[in-house]
């Protein structure tokens, strides 16, 4: 995500992210991303966005995680397709992305499980 948006470009080429950053153990414990625009008027708009991360303080992937305290399936986190998220697809707005986005992420993952999703957001 953050790479996606190092590199968009509005449309008068410019580029409206910052980003701050907290690392503990050169790992990222916070990003903060902040978005400015200018309006027609010239008054600065700012929008930020939080993103904590939990991997430097879980030992575990998230899935493993929920294995290890029995939470029921239907709670537990899916898979996310990272290679469906580029500068191109940022605010994409449609249908669930291919299956191949998926397997991408996981050469196991379940047609049957990707059939339900895209039934539930196609």
């Amino acid at each position: 995500m953050i790479k996606a948006l190092l590199e968009y470009k509005d449309e008068n080429n410019n580029n409206p992210y910052s980003f701050e950053f907290i690392f503990r153990d050169n790992f990222v414990l916070k990003a903060k991303i902040v978005r400015k625009t200018i309006d027609e008027k010239g008054k600065i708009n700012t929008k930020n966005i939080i993103v904590c991360d939990s991997y430097p303080i879980l030992t575990q992937k998230l899935s493993d995680l929920c294995k290890s305290f029995n939470v029921p399936e239907e709670y537990t986190k899916g898979i996310f397709p990272h290679q469906f998220a580029t500068e191109h697809s940022l605010f994409y707005i449609g249908h669930t992305p291919d299956f191949k986005d998926y397997q991408q992420v996981d050469p196991k993952y379940p047609r049957e499980e990707y059939n339900e999703m895209y039934m539930y957001n196609g």
